[in-house]
């Protein structure tokens, strides 16, 4: 397996899958690397999978996880009491994110 940073670009228009599809077709075209088998992994917003619903695309193992462990990592809230944290883990996870927003 391989993985290939072509370009990094702005994209000034719209996130639409249209707009993603086109703008990562023309840079594949420029770089020449257009083949049949590529395959794509991106975070899981919708457009993101619309614009390349026709070809093979992969979320991103660490964009879930992520998502997971946030979620998992969050502080009860009023709504959801039942998924309260353990208070010393609620501590520590506080604590982390002001450690590093200070050494930032």
């Amino acid at each position: 397996m391989h993985a290939h940073i072509l370009a990094t670009r702005p994209a000034d228009d719209k996130h639409t899958a249209d707009c993603i599809r086109n703008f990562v077709g023309d840079i594949l075209l420029e770089f020449g690397v257009v083949q049949e088998g590529n395959t794509f992994v991106t975070d899981n917003a919708a457009n993101m999978k619309a614009a390349f619903r026709e070809t093979t695309w992969i979320g991103c193992a660490g964009h879930n996880l992520n998502l997971v462990l946030s979620h998992a990592l969050q502080a009860s809230t009023a709504d959801a009491p039942e998924y309260a944290l353990p208070d010393k883990v609620a501590t520590l996870t506080s604590t982390c994110k002001e450690l590093v927003t200070l050494s930032k």
